[in-house]
């Protein structure tokens, strides 16, 4: 991927050796004392780069926002990784305008390095191709992103007006705001997917009430009116727009898999620090088949002074596949299409049993000789074993040949996820996660989808997202799991969640504890487990501020519940607290300041509710209104 022949050094060069600064070592260490069975949460030391330094300027960079530095920049990422371990690379604060090495490539690619540095000291780089990743590190051990921000230019985006709707054939009129990329760009009719949200006529928020995406089939240029497409969404969208009016705001997204602005893949100990994401094509940030990630002062945010209605195409940090999970904290996600975070693996779909012990799988996802298996009946959401890999046999190009052990008598095969058991590898699921002290806001998504386990999460405020503020789920209708467990959700802060369509059902909560079975229905096991909801205070809620289904032994305690006017208007009657097919809750020290006349009561029981295994010890209402602890039976 570098351009140019690598440049001699000698003594006129400001590459240099600086004197070996003594590694910060960083231990984070996490003893969930309250919860029984949660195991020891440790995050490693972080290495810093030390030792050579390499200055941008003399490969040619010219950093005056114009020139295309792609080519110097990779110059000096080569000549850098010549020098081997503990390189730093010092952009400087300028801009840099890059362009990929091919298109829709990589800007910036450092592979099979350790403790590099890409330390920007204030540079801003501009990234010139809405279908290219800024940078990538590949393979490293101990990567530094340091000190810089990306944002693209044109942008991967699009907004507008709407100035007309036929809901009943299916169609809006969309006027493109003034220096907005327009929908007959080639990254726009090129892109994966075609879809948008709908906002708020003058809130930068999606509009409550309609529903968070809506997918378009096509779109065709207006010619009687300047910079307008009729934009016609897929058949099952149509409904959205009966809620949709002339004046609201819709944003399109040229969104693409592959592209995004800051990757680690196969990475180890790696860390982002002070690094701003004002747009993206994809991902703010992805963690690959990483291990020990560490997400420190990250900010997805709007860029100043820009009217903008997003920042990134997808999500703020995506973890797939991370052997040991990340640490964020201290961090900022805004704008975005998608979730604040997402830790998962996919699965392995059982393609065929050959004995109790001998199963051949899809190559979804990598697995290792020792490592954990849960094994799930996507169907009902149950588990059927947990097993270990004794051995694993690639074949072909796309399966594996798994011996496991102890042997699982009723597996059930299939082609794919919605008719056959599933893998999932636990060891690579992102386990051991710590998300703390972050603020997530003014998105669409939730602000955390955590479908691994033995993770904790506290301190963080979660204002304006369409969906659940933290979810703790498994999704075998996407897929993507496993089902976690031993998780600690303490002291965080959650105002208007689920505002969008998912705040009209007991089940989008803003604190949400869910067990799925395929393809999106409430699972029929109670296999989510020893989970901790403790110090939490949620403003605003929708039909519920907390919600369980599908899990066992959960301790809800010491929360406080502002019921407080919802961004959308909810028509089914609101609770504190909804079960559904749940056993082993308790709720303890639940305050509750009622607001809405309707607020039915603290705690609502669904179907299928273990009640005698139900322990609600202590709630109050605070103020002069007092409703009922357990609320009527629908």
């Amino acid at each position: 991927m570098f351009l140019g022949a690598l440049p001699r050094f000698d003594g006129r060069s400001r590459v240099h050796h600086e004197a070996l600064e003594a590694a910060t070592a960083i231990l984070f260490l996490f003893i969930c004392t309250s919860l029984a069975g949660c195991a020891t949460l440790q995050r490693q030391p972080t290495a810093q780069a030390t030792g050579v330094v390499v200055y941008a300027q003399e490969f040619g960079a010219v950093g005056d926002g114009q020139t295309d530095d792609g080519p110097a920049l990779r110059k000096a990422v080569a000549a850098a990784c010549e020098l081997g371990s503990g390189c730093r690379l010092v952009l400087g604060p300028k801009t840099y305008r890059l362009l990929p090495a091919t298109p829709d490539g990589y800007c910036l690619q450092i592979t099979g390095r350790d403790r590099f540095t890409l330390d920007g000291q204030g540079a801003q780089l501009i990234i010139g191709d809405p279908r290219a990743t800024a940078v990538l590190f590949l393979s490293c051990t101990a990567p530094t992103a340091r000190g810089f921000s990306i944002e693209y230019d044109p942008l991967p985006f699009t907004w507008g007006t709407v100035t007309g709707v036929n809901a009943a054939e299916g169609w809006f009129d969309l006027q493109l705001a003034e220096g907005q990329p327009s929908l007959e760009e080639s990254w726009f009719l090129t892109s994966d997917n075609r879809w948008g949200m709908v906002f708020d006529a003058t809130r930068r928020i999606l509009k409550p009430g309609v529903r968070d995406h809506v997918m378009i089939d096509h779109w065709d240029r207006v010619t009687s009116a300047e910079r307008t497409f009729r934009m016609v969404t897929a058949e099952e969208y149509r409904v959205v727009l009966s809620n949709v009016s002339p004046g609201d705001r819709f944003v399109h997204l040229a969104r693409n898999k592959g592209s995004n602005a800051l990757l680690f893949t196969d990475c180890k100990r790696g860390l982002a620090e002070d690094v701003i994401v004002y747009s993206s094509p994809g991902l703010a940030a992805g963690s690959i088949r990483c291990e020990s990630m560490t997400f420190r002062r990250f900010e997805v945010r709007f860029k100043p002074g820009e009217l903008r209605l997003i920042t990134t195409n997808a999500d703020g940090v995506h973890c797939h596949q991370n052997a040991v999970g990340p640490l964020i904290e201290n961090c900022l996600f805004e704008g975005m299409a998608d979730d604040s975070l997402n830790i998962y693996t996919p699965p392995n779909v059982v393609l065929e049993v050959v004995s109790p012990t001998e199963l051949i799988v899809t190559r979804n996802a990598r697995v290792r000789e020792g490592h954990r298996l849960q094994v799930l009946d996507p169907q009902t959401g149950r588990i059927r074993a947990q097993v270990r890999a004794v051995s694993v046999v690639p074949f072909e190009k796309d399966r594996y040949r798994l011996e496991v052990a102890p042997p699982v008598p009723d597996v059930h095969p299939g082609t794919d996820f919605a008719n056959a058991d599933t893998l999932f590898d636990l060891d690579v699921a992102g386990e051991g996660y710590i998300i703390r002290n972050n603020i997530m806001r003014d998105y669409r998504g939730r602000g955390m989808l955590l479908q691994s386990g033995k993770g904790l999460v506290e301190g963080n405020r979660i204002e304006t997202v369409t969906e659940a503020g933290i979810l703790i789920t498994h999704s075998p209708g996407w897929p993507e799991g496993p089902v976690p467990a031993d998780i600690v959700v303490r002291n965080n802060t959650i105002e208007g969640a689920a505002y969008s369509d998912h705040g009209n059902y007991y089940g989008g909560s803003a604190i949400q504890v869910r067990g799925e079975k395929y393809p999106y229905q409430t699972g029929d096991a109670r296999e989510i487990h020893n989970i901790l909801i403790e110090g939490n205070t949620i403003r605003r809620w929708g039909a519920s501020a907390i919600g369980v289904s599908a899990a066992r032994d959960v301790t809800i305690t010491d929360n406080t519940l502002l019921d407080e006017t919802p961004l959308e208007e909810v028509t089914v009657p609101p609770v504190g607290i909804y079960l559904e097919n749940c056993s082993g809750i308790t709720i303890d020290e639940l305050r509750i300041r009622p607001s809405r006349p309707n607020l039915a009561g603290a705690v609502q029981f669904g179907p299928k509710v273990e009640r005698e295994s139900i322990a609600v010890r202590s709630v109050t209402f605070e103020g002069r209104t007092t409703k009922p602890v357990i609320a009527p039976e629908k």
